[in-house]
Formats: C-alpha cells, structure tokens, sequence
C-alpha cells in the first residue's frame, strides 16, 4: 500500500493534472469478413468513417445498457445522416441495438431499406405532421431471397 501511495504521489507530481482518458486505454479489434483481425488503438479512425460511426454507436449502447438497471426498459435512441452508413453498418446497428432493447430512430434525407418502420414528414394547414397515417410497415423477404 505504502508503494502505491509512493508511485501515485510521483505520478500526481509529474503530471498535476490527471483526465479520466489517461487512466485508461480503450483498443478495438475489427474482424473483417475474410477473417482478417486488426487492432485499433483508439476510436479517431477505424477502417472507415462508417464504420467508426458504427463502433462509436454499439459502444455507447452497450455502456447504457450497463447503466440502465432493468433489461425489460427499452429505450429509444436518434442516429443522424444514417444514410451515410453503408447497408451493412446500419444492419449492424440495427440488430445490436434491437438485442439490447434500444429502439434505433434513423434520419435521412434518402430512402433506407434496413427499417422496419418508415414515417414521412407531412405539411398538414402549414405545419409539419407526424403521426401513425404518416407510418409505412415495411415488410421484406428473408436476405437469402434478396440475395439472389
């Protein structure tokens, strides 16, 4: 104990301010579809820019879900500009965030076809509009099927 005190006193000397970041070191391993694993060390750049935004997302949702103290709570959450992640991005999130309880809310000026519900904004006596007639269920033939 005596040691540790010692070595935290030096490190609080030399360095007189100290972040929660540089206690810590976060990696992020990525395995490809060909099997390939690579290691990151940190969250500015990981493949690509959608797949960053995708690890940033699924590491946010898990860290709640860590924090929320029931399973059964869903909660729902907004992902901007989805439409700048490519198909596979977004079926991950999707899924992941499905499993979680989490109820991902897409915006995008372009159309989507990974959710299950779509809502179109409506001007209705000169103000926007949304509610369940502005609602389309999509429903959609297993991948395999779409596939081929």
């Amino acid at each position: 104990a005596d040691k540790a005190l010692e070595e935290l006193g030096a490190l609080l000397g030399k360095y007189p301010q100290i972040k929660l970041q540089d206690l810590f070191d976060l990696h992020f391993e990525v395995t490809r579809p060909d099997g390939e694993t690579r290691l990151y060390p940190d969250l500015d750049k990981i493949e690509s820019n959608g797949t960053t935004i995708t690890i940033k997302v699924l590491v946010n949702l898990l860290l709640l879900r860590g924090l929320l103290d029931n399973d059964q709570v869903v909660m729902p959450f907004y992902l901007d500009e989805a439409s700048s992640l490519d198909r596979d991005n977004l079926l991950a999130i999707m899924t992941t965030a499905g499993n979680l309880g989490f109820v991902p809310v897409l915006a995008s000026p372009d159309a989507l076809d990974v959710a299950e519900y779509v809502y179109f904004v409506r001007e209705e006596n000169g103000r926007v509009a949304l509610d369940s007639r502005s609602r389309i269920r999509c429903q959609r033939r297993p991948q395999e099927v779409i596939a081929q």
